[in-house]
């Protein structure tokens, strides 16, 4: 039952991120009284055809005025935003486990860090995965919740993970120059400040080379089928997410199979 009503509070943030993410970019304010509308007849969303998951289906995914297909990664964000919640339990245990600075934290204390980190995360995945665009304030949220976390350990490990932070920022600010912003955006610099608040040194080395990793793995099939050029855009922030998140759950794990004698 736990898991079920975490899977259901998850899908009904997805549902509100996707559609915070939708206004922003269209310049919808996000507070009006205009409620959610139909991208092709204009229709406004009755309620009980805007409940996360179950209207998807029940409506078999198209509007129910003019039964235009309804965008598949709405459905998507609600179910991955859904799981995601719903495994923190797990994620606060083995992070609780792990060798990371802060995993002697009480596991209240873990969920009160965790669970913001990882709805910031989910925000900038589906802004960056749907309109290639990362919110400054998320970005810099998810350093603050990093930097109020470390106040509390000793000051050696305040200034080494806020070393390791601006030198990891400053990588990405390099990609950024050399490429005149085509290979790597500023929005990518800035999502890459958190990451290193909450991981060591070591791991967050691992974190950037699995960025890439990952980046190149979900790049290459495209490039193989002549779906995408080499000098098309991808949405990177979307990897950075994901490798953080491995990194910070196995990153230990990780880090002692690839590099077994360091």
């Amino acid at each position: 039952m736990e898991y079920l009503v975490l899977f259901v509070i998850g899908a009904m943030m997805g549902s509100f991120m996707g559609a915070t993410a939708y206004r922003q970019v269209k310049k919808v304010p996000l507070f009006s009284k205009k409620r959610s509308f139909c991208d092709n007849c204009k229709t406004q969303i009755n309620w009980y055809d805007n409940i996360p998951v179950f209207s998807y289906i029940f409506l078999s995914g198209r509007c129910r005025n003019c039964e235009t297909q309804i965008p598949k990664r709405y459905f998507a964000i609600e179910i991955i935003s859904g799981l995601c919640l719903a495994l923190l339990p797990l994620s606060v245990n083995l992070v609780s486990n792990s060798n990371l600075w802060f995993s002697s934290l009480n596991t209240t204390a873990l969920y009160i860090l965790l669970t913001p980190l990882l709805l910031f995360s989910l925000y900038q995945f589906y802004f960056d995965s749907l309109y290639m665009y990362l919110s400054d304030f998320a970005s810099f949220a998810m350093f603050l919740i990093g930097f109020v976390a470390l106040s509390y350990f000793p000051n050696d490990v305040i200034w080494l993970n806020l070393f390791t932070s601006f030198v990891m920022a400053s990588v990405f600010l390099l990609l950024h120059l050399l490429t005149s912003g085509k290979g790597m955006g500023l929005g990518d610099v800035k999502l890459a400040l958190f990451p290193p608040l909450f991981l060591s040194t070591n791991i967050s080395i691992l974190w950037l080379f699995l960025s890439f990793v990952i980046g190149a793995l979900y790049g290459l099939p495209f490039l193989l089928s002549g779906k995408k050029k080499m000098t098309a855009k991808i949405a990177f922030g979307p990897f950075m997410i994901v490798s953080f998140w491995i990194c910070l759950v196995y990153g230990d794990k990780i880090f002692s199979i690839l590099f077994p004698y360091l």
